[in-house]
């Protein structure tokens, strides 16, 4: 039997693929252009993208201003941290200062073992005889005394490594007029 293009079966299989083809470009104009009926659907994409525009912006803008709030911060914290650090060494430095001189005013006589309050000048009745090194490492205190201060060293040290620990991890702010 021949090929018949005007038959039933080829027009109904022409006709599917020519619905087919009808769908398709119905879809893709559709996809592409938008429904041309709807009035304002095309404003409405144009408003959608404007503020998917803006929102960018805003979003950049804000994640610029909280870059900028987190370096102020860290270089509040870090000025807080350098004059906690300085108000220390200062405050370690006096320390040192007065144990040097409670040392040198209360060596004991190393010849004899007793305690002898000493001053640094020479002289009559000095308590350090001139022979005697001018730090020999040992101090002239009572044992309750010296417990006493190593029981508030400890605290001093705990309380500062404490302090210091909560500046460094952000959970705490040293009083900028502690140091001065």
């Amino acid at each position: 039997m021949p090929f018949n293009p005007f038959s039933a079966l080829t027009s109904k299989i022409f006709g599917g693929v020519a619905l087919a083809a009808l769908a398709f470009a119905t879809a893709q104009t559709i996809r592409i252009e938008g429904f041309l009926f709807i009035h304002g659907f095309k404003q409405d994409l144009a408003d959608r993208d404007k503020q998917i525009v803006d929102m960018k912006a805003a979003s950049k803008a804000n994640r610029a201003e909280a870059e900028r709030q987190a370096k102020e911060q860290q270089a509040k914290l870090d000025a807080a941290t350098k004059d906690a650090n300085d108000a220390y060494k200062q405050a370690q430095q006096v320390t040192d200062d007065r144990t040097r001189a409670y040392l040198a005013s209360h060596r004991l006589r190393a010849d004899c073992g007793i305690s002898a309050p000493a001053t640094v000048a020479e002289g009559k009745d000095s308590g350090v005889p001139a022979g005697v090194q001018a730090d020999t490492g040992m101090v002239a205190i009572r044992e309750t005394d010296l417990q006493a201060l190593v029981d508030w060293l400890q605290i001093g040290v705990a309380a500062h490594n404490e302090a210091v620990a909560k500046v460094n991890s952000g959970a705490a702010m040293p009083d900028p007029a502690m140091g001065r």
